[in-house]
């Protein structure tokens, strides 16, 4: 009897309702519980406003700011359904206050990302080039961590110690927004090439930051904090010795394929002869079958960088294959295949008949 007759007062009160909205000329969908926009800091590296309508205006009006500054944060907006979503260029630190604001929302708030307090220690993971015997004009590092680091103070906690234990003066280029990945997880040490180019007033007077038939060893202080505000777990070092500078630039002519067995997910092997650049390894490198589609799959590199692997994610077929080379591609001394670290003016005409891609064929039976 109650819930009947609970259930005919519930019908009356809508019939009522729908009446009201009637009269005052309202669209019945107004019933239906709005939500009102939000603006969510989901992660380091994604901004969510929530709840816009399908017509919100000008939606390319969001900003973020670090709290206290007037200068806008870096990154591209996107769209998704009604939703808008922000990605900073570099991920949001933790424990840091940002201001969110959107006018044409009116929306204002503070957000701030939660510091984890997660056991795992971050570390270095690795360090390129990986080789014990590195060319005197040297033009980069690559440190890789197992996760993403803070930003800002980098160069403090890296040093490159001569063979009696003493400082390199200044041997890396200090860029103040420093040369992170997107994920902050890989920074490029960039040593001075004013340093390294012969001729340049720095070269002449200084000397480069390596020197011919001398060792060194480059050190991360374990003090470094991640993007947590902790430490790393340890310090990390690597000692490597120096030979003759690199001047030649790499030659796809004499690498070698080896092809994988047919209906395998083998790894296609390609030799280079020398070391190569990791980072970019991984990316100018590319395989595409016969109709020239590119193939899915892992690239890695081994053996000091002297070997480029790649694994498919689905089983070789017969048929012809293509080594897709771009020839941005650097050797250790940034000689790239188009063109020479030092260029003269005749290697710079020799540089502008070399095309942009190479491509290497193979087959597979």
């Amino acid at each position: 009897f109650f819930a009947s007759h609970s259930m005919c007062a519930n019908m009356r009160f809508l019939r009522t309702l729908l009446l009201l909205c009637t009269w005052l000329q309202l669209p019945t969908a107004y019933l239906a519980a709005q939500p009102s926009p939000r603006i969510i800091l989901e992660s380091p590296a994604r901004i969510v406003v929530t709840g816009l309508s399908a017509d919100s205006p000008n939606r390319d009006g969001f900003q973020i700011f670090v709290a206290g500054s007037d200068i806008p944060i870096i990154g591209r907006c996107e769209i998704d359904g009604n939703n808008l979503v922000f990605v900073p260029r570099y991920p949001f630190r933790p424990g840091m206050e940002y201001m969110a604001k959107f006018p044409s929302e009116h929306l204002e708030t503070m957000l701030t990302l939660p510091v984890s307090h997660a056991q795992t220690v971050t570390k270095v993971a690795a360090l390129y080039p990986t080789a014990d015997a590195l060319p005197e004009n040297l033009l980069k590092f690559y440190l890789h961590f197992t996760a993403p680091m803070s930003r800002g103070d980098s160069y403090r906690h890296v040093t490159l110690l001569d063979e009696t234990n003493q400082p390199v003066e200044l041997p890396f280029v200090e860029i103040g927004e420093e040369l992170w990945d997107e994920r902050q997880q890989r920074l490029t040490l960039l040593l001075d090439p004013g340093r390294i180019k012969q001729g340049l007033k720095p070269h002449n007077e200084v000397g480069p930051p390596l020197v011919a038939g001398n060792s060194y060893t480059l050190v991360i202080d374990q003090d470094w904090l991640d993007a947590n505000r902790q430490p790393l777990g340890e310090r990390f070092h690597k000692s490597f010795r120096v030979g003759p500078s690199d001047r030649e630039q790499p030659d796809p002519t004499g690498w070698r394929i080896e092809a994988p067995a047919v209906e395998t997910s083998d790894a296609l092997v390609v030799h280079l002869g020398e070391s190569l650049d990791h980072a970019l390894l991984l990316s100018c490198l590319a395989v595409s079958d016969a109709s020239g589609n590119e193939i899915s799959g892992d690239p890695s590199a081994a053996e000091n960088e002297t070997i480029w692997r790649f694994v498919p994610h689905e089983f070789w077929q017969a048929g012809q294959f293509t080594l897709r080379i771009d020839t941005r591609l650097e050797d250790l001394a940034g000689n790239s295949i188009q063109r020479a670290f030092e260029v003269n003016e005749t290697s710079a005409d020799a540089a502008q008949q070399v095309p942009a891609q190479l491509e290497i064929p193979f087959e597979i039976y």
